[in-house]
């Protein structure tokens, strides 16, 4: 439960980020590159 839980709320959180990617218009090697530094903070 749990696990369905957690997949529920990234997939919400990947929308919003998409949607909030889209509204900024952002430059895609932005874009790359805080997606970079995100991934290896986690």
């Amino acid at each position: 439960y749990g696990v369905i839980r957690s997949n529920q709320i990234n997939e919400t959180e990947a929308v919003a980020y998409q949607k909030l990617l889209a509204l900024l218009s952002l430059d895609p090697d932005i874009v790359q590159r805080l997606e970079n530094e995100a991934i290896a903070n986690l």
